[in-house]
């Protein structure tokens, strides 16, 4: 984002990332709760409507039991659905990451940020949780 090279830039990534070791891993921790919860909606959902098309559709009359490929459907849905949600995680590390930077290089006022995350942070901050300065 510097336009550093690549050393320079992973070493002021890695401090960034230590200065705002608690911001960073509250967002990654909520970020990785709300993948998990979108996989099992992406596989559940999808194993209840492939069920449904196993048990009720004539063209499938001659299954022993929809057990099996709905398990299997189940399986691929869940590794789609997380590749899909990993998009997201790593979406949310990053805005979460480009704001410690906007909030440092603009003397602890985020100026790029849109207001509605700056609100966030600001009511949070009180709390202690997502202060980054004293």
């Amino acid at each position: 984002m510097t336009g550093e090279g690549f050393c320079k830039a992973s070493e002021e990534a890695f401090f960034l990332a230590a200065r705002n070791v608690v911001r960073l891993g509250i967002v990654h921790g909520l970020g990785d709760l709300f993948s998990l919860v979108g996989e099992v909606f992406i596989s559940a959902g999808t194993g209840l409507f492939a069920y449904t098309i196993l048990t009720n559709t004539d063209y499938y009359k001659d299954v022993l039991s929809p057990a099996l490929p709905t398990m299997l459907i189940v399986f691929i849905a869940y590794i789609i659905g997380s590749n899909f949600m990993s998009i997201y995680g790593t979406a949310a590390d990053t805005i979460i990451h480009v704001f410690c930077m906007d909030e440092e290089s603009h003397n602890h006022c985020a100026k790029h940020a849109p207001e509605l995350l700056r609100e966030f942070i600001h009511e949070h901050a009180n709390e202690g949780l997502l202060n980054n300065h004293s």
